[in-house]
């Protein structure tokens, strides 16, 4: 079997590998793995690709983000998924009436050293960045064969995951948990049912729309409250 490295897959378009491949290596290029994020408590709290490529700094979900951003931008149909038992989030893009992986953090060496940037020499190696660049569950199978790669997406809990949409949820999240004070609002939803009445009609309308994204779209956040706020009256 042919080890697909760096090269643009049977049926996949020029112009879409190309694409593909700026996305990747711009990425990497303007980004380095947060080796300090990823180790602290609470690693999974998702930046926006805009704090990303301010920070220069990211972890997994942040590299899916930003990919997710940039090729539909482009308009490459894109998505985002995410394993609890690989602990990780890449992204997927449909080409050619294929679902193909792309690895970005992965491509970028992040899992291969713990211990800080990954050298120049391999960041620089066309073959190296682009290792999970259109993979598919074959590829991957036969560059782990050949010791061209030191790990796979093949899992059976994959999901798929909108960090577009996440990010807008969060945000929504944090303007309610502003309105009732600061704090959990899991764990203070007593101070829903004091609010004043203004401040529960505008928590209410933010609350429906964050249900609305989390019905219309798979989140990479969960949110509920336990009572929510009065939409006016006594």
């Amino acid at each position: 079997m042919q080890v697909p490295l760096a090269t643009r897959p049977e049926g996949v378009g020029q112009t879409e590998w190309t694409a593909v491949c700026r996305i990747n290596d711009a990425i990497l290029k303007r980004v380095r793995y947060d080796h300090d994020r990823a180790r602290s408590v609470s690693p999974l709290v998702l930046q926006s690709p805009q704090e990303t490529l301010r920070r220069g700094l990211g972890v997994c979900m942040d590299y899916a983000a930003l990919f997710e951003a940039s090729a539909r931008r482009v308009g490459i149909r894109t998505k985002s998924v995410m394993s609890q038992s690989l602990n990780h989030a890449w992204n997927a893009v449909h080409l050619d009436g294929v679902w193909w992986n792309v690895d970005v953090t992965w491509n970028a060496g992040g899992t291969v050293t713990s211990a800080g940037a990954l050298p120049d020499q391999l960041r620089n190696d066309v073959d190296f960045r682009r290792r999970y660049l259109l993979t598919t569950a074959a590829s991957e199978a036969s560059m782990l064969s050949f010791g061209l790669t030191q790990q796979t997406h093949l899992t059976d809990d994959v999901r798929e995951v909108d960090f577009t949409k996440t990010l807008q949820a969060m945000a929504l999240i944090a303007r309610i948990e502003g309105l009732i004070s600061g704090g959990d609002v899991m764990t203070c939803a007593q101070q829903v049912a004091s609010a004043d009445v203004d401040k529960s009609i505008e928590i209410s309308g933010l609350y429906q729309e964050y249900r609305r994204l989390e019905e219309g779209y798979s989140l990479a956040v969960k949110f509920r409250l336990r009572k929510q706020p009065r939409k006016g009256g006594s």
